[in-house]
């Protein structure tokens, strides 16, 4: 048995007592449709509020907390697992499959941070007693407001605080190395180049911006440095053709690149784009890691605060991961895990991931605008930092999560209004999350053995109207908001179960998303009727839905359906479980999971039985 259920029964009085009270109270109020035994969180898509399932830690019944979890060290690592002596800095390891940040006493370790922390309504003694009362330790991009670090407005943190704390806690400074030589390189009024990378002036530049930090070499609180925010890799190729001076060194980089190609300025394709966003990447990174490496030795570089298509380029990711020590995601439009995505970005990189900016806003409390879900209101957001953090730590692939950000001066994204009053649901949940981070860790790896079987489909398959599209490598699903469309996409799964024994703790079927969804209705239904073809099944021989075994809204999510209430019942027919997946919205989004075609093995379904 786990030795975490040893400990099950004298803990459980503890937790309910403690930190799982508070946050007890905000599901009890969740206003909105509760589909099986998760709480949701009403986010808005084009005007229309649909329920996106979160998995919180007080919804998941086998977990309860080990007090000894709870320790943390002078930096605020995991005081219960010492990995070594430590070097006097942070790095990055990879431990038994998990990457873990280690803190400068040797201690494993995971960044909580805040974004753009400043001294607006607060000390600076208040903010860090505020801070460690809700589990974070540390602070994200824009807190220090270095000489060229871009800071925020107000006072920060860092500059007037961090040597007087007695503990401080562990920050990301950040200078704009693009920024500070493009504004040497463009005087105001000429025309903007985004990304000068191909400037044999860009090195010299580089070294002196990291110049900046000098003042951090030898501060152990120093997690790792940013450069720059959010570079437009995505669009370089076209940017670079767009220069209107022939001789520019960045204008003849792409043209070279191209006619190397058998390509020219006029005639290029997407894979080209891809190949000199590569191409680009791998210059910058070199440069800026060189030019950090002259002046220290010894913190980590934590890139560039990526956000775009460049997250899927895999030749992008190579070159990037040769050169940070994590690569930093700004990783908006995910209500939770993506398996497959998260697993791809760690596999290309051969680095861990932090994201370094996500955010639910609440509708009823401020504006629309900005990158991340809106959502009904501050309970939806609770619901969202959880179910956000919990599902990307089981990954093991990202060592810090990075909430944008402290205030709410625009878009309603911070913990604090913009007169200093607290989100106070918001950081209840904030708190529970983030204090039992290691404990919750420990849970995920030792939770339980290895499942008794894994099952792959002996058929799946998906089709549009007459169209069968059942040898593709993903599966689709999708209802047509045009008016005059009558087709839609549906999913069908087959499993062979007559091998299973019938007693069966739990079952569930696993999807992997692969192709970005949307908001959406979709219900998980049981079919009866297992004569159905892979390749022969379309709208008009479908067999139909009975059971409604789940409904769920976020696209952009793995899946995992609970089919043990119907499992049993199949092994003791005729040995096969059938499903299908059917929107019941008219929301013209289409959401794909992969197939049992599908190249990548972590991508294809499967059932897993205990």
């Amino acid at each position: 048995m786990n030795h975490r259920h040893h400990e099950k029964m004298f803990i459980h009085s503890v937790s309910c007592l403690t930190l799982n009270l508070s946050f007890i109270t905000i599901l009890t109020g969740l206003t909105g449709t509760v589909f099986g035994q998760l709480p949701q969180a009403d986010v808005s898509s084009s005007g229309t509020w649909v329920p996106y399932t979160s998995r919180t830690l007080d919804s998941r019944s086998d977990y309860t907390f080990n007090p000894v979890n709870l320790k943390l060290s002078k930096y605020g690592g995991w005081k219960a697992r010492r990995h070594d002596k430590g070097t006097g800095f942070f790095r990055v390891e990879k431990i038994k499959d998990r990457w873990w940040a280690i803190d400068p006493e040797g201690y494993l370790y995971i960044h909580m941070a805040l974004n753009t922390v400043t001294m607006e309504h607060h000390t600076a003694d208040e903010i860090y007693s505020i801070m460690r009362q809700h589990g974070f330790n540390g602070f994200g991009c824009w807190t220090w407001n270095g000489p060229t670090g871009g800071g925020p407005k107000g006072r920060s943190v860092i500059t007037e605080a961090t040597v007087k704390n007695a503990t401080p806690m562990a920050y990301t400074p950040r200078i704009t190395f693009i920024g500070n030589y493009r504004n040497k390189r463009q005087p105001a009024g000429t025309p903007r180049i985004e990304l000068p990378v191909f400037d044999p002036g860009f090195e010299t530049e580089a070294l002196e911006s990291a110049k900046g930090f000098l003042p951090f070499v030898n501060d152990p609180h120093v997690f790792g440095y940013f450069s720059d925010n959010e570079l437009p890799f995505a669009s370089v190729l076209n940017d670079h053709l767009a220069i209107t001076n022939p001789s520019d060194p960045n204008y003849q980089a792409a043209v070279n690149f191209l006619t190397a190609r058998g390509k020219s300025p006029s005639k290029w394709n997407d894979s080209d784009a891809e190949a000199y966003m590569a191409l680009a990447g791998e210059r910058y990174f070199s440069v800026v890691k060189r030019a950090i490496r002259r002046i220290d030795p010894d913190h980590l570089y934590l890139g560039s605060r990526c956000h775009s298509a460049e997250k899927d380029n895999p030749a992008f990711m190579a070159a990037a991961g040769k050169h940070v020590d994590i690569f930093s995601a700004n990783h908006y439009h995910k209500w939770g895990n993506r398996k497959v995505s998260t697993k791809n970005m760690e596999a290309w990189l051969g680095r861990p991931l932090l994201f370094s900016e996500f955010y639910a806003k609440s509708l009823a409390d401020g504006t629309s605008s900005g990158a991340g879900f809106n959502v009904r209101n501050q309970t939806a957001r609770a619901l969202f930092y959880q179910n956000f953090i919990s599902t990307y730590a089981e990954s093991g692939q990202l060592v810090g999560f990075h909430w944008f950000k402290h205030g709410s001066r625009e878009n309603n994204t911070g913990v604090f209004t913009s007169s200093g009053a607290p989100h106070s649901e918001l950081l209840n949940s904030m708190k529970q999350m983030n204090t039992q981070m290691y404990d919750f860790i420990d849970y995920v790896d030792s939770r339980r053995p290895a499942p008794d079987a894994i099952l792959t489909p002996e058929a799946d398959a998906s089709f549009e109207g007459g169209t069968n599209r059942g040898t593709a490598p993903s599966l689709k699903v999708q209802f047509s908001a045009n008016p005059k469309s009558k087709s839609f996409r549906q999913i069908y799964l087959r499993f062979k179960v007559s091998p299973l024994g019938k007693q069966i703790d739990s079952a569930k079927i696993v999807l992997r998303s692969v192709e970005r969804g949307g908001a959406g209705v979709f219900r998980v239904e049981f079919v009866a009727d297992d004569a159905w073809g892979e390749t022969t099944i379309k709208s008009s021989n479908a067999p139909a839905g009975s059971t409604v075994l789940q409904t769920f809204s976020d696209g952009r999510s793995d899946l995992e359906i609970d089919v043990s209430s119907v499992i049993r019942q199949e092994i003791e027919g005729n040995g096969k479980l059938s499903i299908r997946i059917v929107a019941i919205g008219d929301y013209d989004t289409v959401s794909g999971y992969g197939s049992r075609e599908n190249p990548d093995p972590v991508a294809r379904p499967v059932l897993v039985v205990d």
